[in-house]
């Protein structure tokens, strides 16, 4: 994902408090390079006069940034700052210092108050000390992340299933809060594809399989023949994906497809990872029950993680002691899972549901630190939930309390306050390592409430 951030730092128009300063001007304007290992940049020159502003925003504009920085190293004249930020609509991170000749904290709070008496929403920042680096970064991912999302279409192939309501979107809250269209495919187009992909790419990808995972239990009337159809809907879906450039798709499954011709476990486990029989490819964020909440969770954590999430099922939780058990009907992306004697960790065996007989792609999630959230809608308005954990492992006991069919993780985190009282799906979305920051940050730029856990 790319991401491009302009930093225009201020200081004061009268030369003689500038020439008392000047090196401290430079030395935390100089300071702010450190992005440049992080994303594209824009510097301009320290600006000191009004009248300079319009024309650096002109060179701006034509960079156009996704994120803005206004950067005070030291007492800059608060109109200045206040009209930068008028003549762009990225996201602004008003950024000072605390070095006690600089008055950058007066400058700060003088340009603040400025921008809030005409409106301009921006965030504040004193002080790159302390993971304030950190904190400049997560906003910038952040703002690169909603750039992204922006314009972006789901394929919904179905309507939500089994009557889980938080499964729906609301379209309209969607184009409004995120800029992000969903489409209604009728879910009979992967059969239809399904049964015209050429029979040399099936045996392929059936004999990458067959290398790659753990085991292929047939049995129970999963056969050779269910899984070639397995293997015809997945690459059914990465053809539609590739054609119609979606970043995002949801798939009903239960119980037209389930019932009627396969299962779409072993289709969403590979969809969403980056590698399959051919290669690298191009991960596409797809969830199961056509969960469009869901879906679009787990792409905001693919773009500010760059790696896949998943979508599992809260099937105990344990409040005061801070712990999870969750597992899906039958997938999580291929590289979630936990490697069983040198091979990926999945079993695929006949699933525990689905008149057609086909295979659940079952196992045991990695261990390692995870960030799980959740879309939710309360009173028609978007709000996110946010829990660190980690993803540990787990006893047989703790194993069997979950279906042998549905891959599962056991998961640590701090105590879970009000989580049941609170938390507005039976959908639990993961992504590897914390970027809470960054999901916190996403939230405040687009103005979606959020807790913490």
């Amino acid at each position: 994902m790319e991401k491009r951030v302009a930093i225009l730092s201020f200081a004061d128009s009268r030369d003689d408090y500038f020439a008392v300063r000047e090196a401290l001007a430079n030395q935390y304007t100089e300071a702010l390079k450190f992005l440049e290992n992080h994303a594209t940049c824009y510097f301009t020159p320290i600006i000191r006069d009004p009248r300079k502003v319009k024309e650096e925003m002109g060179k701006v504009k034509e960079f156009r940034p996704q994120a803005v920085i206004l950067n005070l190293p030291i007492w800059a004249d608060p109109v200045m700052p206040m009209e930068a930020s008028l003549e762009t609509d990225a996201p602004i991170l008003l950024l000072g210092n605390t070095h006690p000749a600089t008055s950058s904290l007066v400058g700060l709070l003088g340009a603040g108050g400025a921008m809030d008496q005409v409106g301009r929403k921006h965030f504040r920042l004193l002080g790159l000390e302390n993971g304030g680096e950190e904190t400049v970064r997560a906003f910038v991912d952040a703002a690169a992340a909603a750039d992204e999302l922006c314009g972006s279409e789901m394929l919904r192939f179905g309507d939500s299933p089994l009557g889980i309501v938080t499964a729906a979107p609301d379209p309209l809250l969607w184009l409004k809060d995120f800029g992000v269209k969903v489409r209604q495919v009728d879910e009979m187009k992967i059969v239809a594809d399904a049964e015209k992909v050429d029979a040399e790419r099936v045996e392929v990808m059936t004999k990458w399989l067959e290398e790659t995972f753990a085991s292929i239990e047939f049995g129970d009337g999963f056969t050779p023949e269910i899984l070639e159809k397995q293997v015809r809907s997945y690459l059914a879906l990465k053809d539609m994906a590739e054609e119609s450039g979606a970043q995002i798709m949801g798939i009903r499954c239960q119980p037209d497809l389930s019932n009627g011709y396969a299962n779409q476990c072993l289709a969403i486990t590979l969809i969403n990872d980056e590698v399959d029989a051919f290669g690298e490819k191009r991960g596409v964020t797809t969830s199961c029950e056509s969960d469009a909440n869901g879906a679009l969770t787990m792409h905001i954590l693919r773009l500010l993680s760059g790696r896949p999430a998943s979508l599992m099922d809260i099937r105990q939780v344990h409040e005061a002691e801070g712990t999870l058990l969750i597992a899906n009907c039958g997938a999580i992306p291929l590289s979630h899972y936990q490697d069983c004697c040198g091979k990926c960790g999945v079993r695929m065996m006949r699933h525990a549901f689905g008149e057609s007989c086909a295979a659940c792609c079952t196992g045991e999630r990695k261990t390692g630190p995870v960030t799980m959230a959740r879309l939710c809608v309360k009173n028609g308005r978007h709000w996110m939930a946010i829990v660190r954990g980690e993803s540990v492992a787990m006893s047989p006991e703790i194993r069997a309390q979950s279906p042998a069919q549905f891959p599962t993780a056991y998961m640590k985190t701090a105590p879970l306050d009000g989580f049941i009282e609170t938390f507005g799906s039976n959908h639990m979305h993961v992504v590897d390592g914390d970027v809470s920051e960054r999901l916190i940050w996403f939230c405040k730029q687009k103005n979606i409430n959020y807790k913490v856990w």
